[in-house]
């Protein structure tokens, strides 16, 4: 039995780099990847997505802020 890399596996699942599959398979890899990070770190702070999303929520408020007075 022939051992393959994965490289090699998911070239012939999904296709080349550059294909709209295997583009597609890459896109929902990194998302998955970003969404465990996301949730170690906020499990490390002991915060809920509850909590998360509101620090998120007021932090995205300052920055418009200060883009709208930069604009004024």
């Amino acid at each position: 039995m022939e051992t393959k890399s994965w490289a090699a596996i998911k070239n012939e699942v999904y296709g080349e780099k550059g294909t709209v599959r295997r583009d597609e398979l890459e896109r929902e890899s990194q998302g998955f990847k970003i969404g465990l990070l996301l949730k170690k770190a906020r499990e490390e702070k002991h915060l809920t997505q509850t909590e998360l999303g509101d620090l998120v929520a007021k932090k995205e408020n300052i920055f418009l802020e200060l883009k709208i007075k930069e604009v004024i």
